[in-house]
């Protein structure tokens, strides 16, 4: 059972923590490889305005080499980069700045430039968001492999599926539902439920305090 927020962590992405702590210098760094030319335009680039500009060069010229199919990416990753890419581009907007009340693309600009004020402002959520979306706009989050990738061993991906047709697909889609079933199952063994025998023992006890509390009886 989890005693603070500081203890909560979410098991399939073991050793990332929620969005309530403080960045470290550390994550930020890991954000950053994630996105090293983004993160050489906002640092180089005068002022806001200058940045947005430079970035939305920079993404159009990105989704122009993966619509040109210039870069050799998987199709579903290929499709995931042009999404990111659309994504991006909104959040960076004038116009989703006015609607939020806020840049996004400033604490970026001033993450990028080292400001030690802004460290203070963002958390954990903030930076595992931003490198996850700049994997995806690279097109190196591996997407293709599946919901779970590395985690169910790496030897099937979906896009697997695609290469194979009737039996031969249908096996090769059980073995992975069933390597998927078998990781969920151990997940889920972590954490007591309600038919649990020593939850249920647990619950009398409680039970059998109110009623000696009370005076009362089951009848």
């Amino acid at each position: 059972m989890v005693e603070t927020i500081s203890e909560a962590h979410v098991d399939i992405l073991a050793g990332i923590p929620w969005r309530y702590h403080k960045a470290t210098d550390k994550a930020i760094e890991e954000m950053w490889r994630e996105g090293r030319e983004i993160r050489r335009l906002l640092a180089e680039s005068r002022d806001l305005e200058e940045a947005r500009r430079r970035l939305y060069d920079y993404l159009g010229e990105l989704e122009w080499r993966y619509r040109e199919a210039l870069e050799d990416l998987h199709p579903l990753d290929r499709w995931l980069a042009l999404e990111a890419i659309k994504v991006f581009k909104n959040i960076i907007s004038r116009h989703n700045e006015k609607i939020a009340t806020f840049s996004t693309l400033e604490y970026l600009y001033k993450l990028a430039r080292n400001d030690p004020l802004v460290k203070e402002e963002v958390g954990m959520g903030f930076i595992e968001e931003f490198k996850h979306l700049f994997k995806a706009i690279h097109g190196t989050a591996g997407y293709s492999r599946g919901w779970l990738g590395p985690a169910l061993g790496g030897e099937t991906s979906t896009s697997e599926f695609l290469t194979k047709h009737g039996r031969e697909a249908a096996l090769i889609r059980s073995r992975y539902l069933d390597r998927m079933a078998s990781l969920v199952k151990k997940y889920f063994k972590r954490y007591t439920f309600g038919l649990d025998p020593k939850v249920i023992e647990k619950r009398k006890k409680n039970r059998q305090k109110i009623l000696d509390y009370f005076g009362a009886t089951l009848d």
